[in-house]
This record gives C-alpha cells, structure tokens and sequence, in this order.
C-alpha cells in the first residue's frame, strides 16, 4: 500500500486582515497547494477548516474564493478520482447553531468526487487510495461510535478545535486549558491525527497514534513574525497495523517580519540597517530596545514617515521596549532628603513622567507639605 496526499489549514480568506494579508496572498496561496498537488502526483488533498475570517463573509470575497478554489479543482491536469476534502471550522459556520455554513454553496454542485465538504462527524471514503477520513467538524462533541473504522484501510481522522494542553504560542509555554482531552481520541483505530484551529504547528503527545496541527498555512498577524507557516506533504506505506508515515513540510512566502535594535546614548538613525531583501512587500515591526531617553530620540527621528516606503513594505510599526532601569531613588522616605527630592530623582530617571500632571503644581505642593 502506498499514497501521498498534501494538508494544510485555516487560510482565512478576507479582504485584508491585520493590515497586511489581501485575498490575493490566501488565493496565491491555495492556487500554490493545488497546484502541487497536480505537479507531485498526489492523490488527495485535505483542508482541516476555516477558509474565511469572517463568519459571514462579503459576497466578493466569498465568491472570488469559491471561483479560485473550484477553478484548482477543475484542473484538466488533475487526476479525476483526486479528491479534496474540506473540513468545517468554527469561522466556516455563519452563527453558532450550525445551520449553515459558508461551504453549503459548493455542496450544491456536482463535483463527482473532486470535492467533499465534511461538515458532519462521520467517516468520509477516499476514492483515490485506501483511506477512510474520519472527521469532526468544528462544533461537534467527539464521539467514537460516529465513526466506521476500516481495518484493511489507513484511518485519519481529522478535527477543528482545541486540543486540551496544546500550546497556543511558537515558544510552546503558553497552554490551552480546555478543548478536546487527548485521551479521547488517543486511538490505535487512528493510524494518524491531523487538525486545524490552531495555528502554531504542534505534534500532539500520543501514545497508541500520532498526528498535530498543521498550523495556519500563511502567516496571518504579526505574532507570525519570523515564523514558518506552510502546507503538509504526506507519504504513506505499508500495511494495516504497519504504516510509516512521512512528513514533510513547505513553507509558504513570509508577511511580516520584526527587527530588534539596541539603542544607546550614541545610537542615531543612520545607525539601524535593514536589508531590504528582508522586508520584501511584508509588515514589518522595528522594536527598539535601551533607555527610554536613548529609545525616544531615536523612534522620534522623522525620517521614520518616509521609511516603509523606502524599504518596500507594506507598513511599518515602531515598537519602543524601555529597558529596566536602576536609579538610587528613594523608596522609604524615610532614608530620604525630602519628599521633594524623591520626586526629582524619579523624573530625572528617563522613565518617570506625571501624565497630564503639572510638574510645576506638584512641587508646589509638596514644598507646602513639608513647610508645614
């Protein structure tokens, strides 16, 4: 037995999101997938859910991203029995009550197999290899007996959700404390586990199967910054009771990207160099890093307007991080002079300020306080 099938998830289609990401750079992307599929031989493709942003989309951008999906789909190239499976996210359903969703509309034709949306916990036949999908869609409690598990068949079962103790972030130190418990579907009736909603790739901690997220296929906000978002390529062998599974992951294009500067007394804007083949038509974040007098100076240069344009990107965020700094204010007044000249200590640190406070009014007030 051998096969090879490509998935990828949560591509968002919206007209611009986080200011950066257009409907061109998802349909870019998808066209890409398929594409792919075609030029690799593979048999099937899987979306593990959330092809908008929206819940209730625009009718453009629904319709645009139906024409791109079902124009890849209608490739003469493509193999006519390789089919592509569709799994419901929780932004694919229009309201919470599960009665519609915004791939009803590609239900309605008759792909003869090219397509199957999975908007159902069931099993779903593949009929380019032997492999039963055994799907859950965003919404649904898991439930075993839903599923007819083939034992002469690769079993994948695939899910949109949260999986409870999975990381949330690319450092993997932040974790979700709700969602899908993994022994419930920890099975050895799955030969593999893929699922999308989540979009930091991640490997779950199974025992008796193995799987993960397969994390966003395009980055979507500036949490994404610097890191790989992409599709999977899969290739399976073997025997029931015996397969080996490969991975292999593709990285799509880059969106956003951050540069950390650390900035001190000397430090002048000529001094921060950003290659421009770095920052390539994405968003960019220029974090600057020291003294907050040193940091000011620097973020308040205006040759920063004429920057993003400059370098090509799509937009440009200054982010000032103000280093800790240790100053021998007072704290227990006191070990102090005054409470005057606590004040001054603080405001002369380069990290104090009194907001839409009078500095004049609170001095004043203080020298009344300690005449009296």
């Amino acid at each position: 037995m051998h096969f090879k099938y490509i998935a990828y998830a949560d591509i968002h289609y919206d007209r611009l999101a986080a200011q950066c990401v257009t409907f061109e750079d998802c349909e870019e992307v998808e066209r890409a997938v398929h594409k792919r599929v075609v030029e690799g031989g593979f048999d099937f493709s899987v979306f593990l859910g959330d092809r908008f942003l929206k819940r209730n989309p625009e009718d453009e951008i629904k319709t645009k991203a139906d024409q791109a999906l079902m124009g890849a789909l209608n490739d003469p190239a493509r193999h006519r029995n390789c089919g592509h499976f569709s799994l419901i996210g929780n932004h694919d359903w229009v309201t919470n009550s599960r009665r519609w969703h915004t791939s009803e509309s590609l239900k309605l034709l008759n792909w003869e197999g090219k397509l199957e949306v999975m908007d159902t916990a069931r099993t779903y036949s593949v009929l380019s290899a032997p492999v039963v999908i055994h799907a859950l869609p965003a919404g649904f409690t898991f439930d075993f007996s839903k599923y007819s598990v083939n034992p002469n068949c690769f079993n994948l079962f695939v899910f949109h959700d949260m999986l409870k103790g999975s990381f949330m972030d690319d450092t993997y130190t932040m974790k979700f404390e709700s969602g899908i418990n993994v022994a419930d579907i920890d099975r050895p009736e799955f030969d593999f586990i893929w699922a999308g909603d989540i979009h930091v790739p991640q490997r779950f901690p199974l025992v008796h199967t193995q799987g993960g997220y397969a994390g966003s296929v395009i980055q979507r906000t500036k949490a994404d910054a610097d890191r790989e978002r992409g599709w999977i390529e899969i290739e399976v062998s073997g025997e029931p009771g015996a397969f080996e599974v490969k991975t292999h992951f593709v990285p799509t294009k880059p969106l956003f990207s951050c540069f950390t500067f650390e900035v001190g007394p000397e430090t002048q804007f000529e001094n921060l160099k950003i290659l421009d083949e770095a920052v390539g038509n994405k968003r960019i974040e220029v974090k600057l890093v020291g003294r907050k007098v040193d940091v000011d100076r620097v973020a308040d240069d205006p040759r920063w307007a004429n920057y993003t344009e400059l370098l090509g990107a799509r937009k440009l965020d200054l982010a000032r991080d103000y280093a800790s700094e240790s100053k021998d204010a007072v704290v227990d007044l006191s070990m102090s002079n005054s409470a005057t000249n606590d004040l001054s200590l603080y405001l002369d640190s380069g990290f104090g300020s009194l907001g839409t406070l009078s500095k004049e009014k609170m001095f004043e007030t203080l020298a009344q306080v300690e005449g009296d």
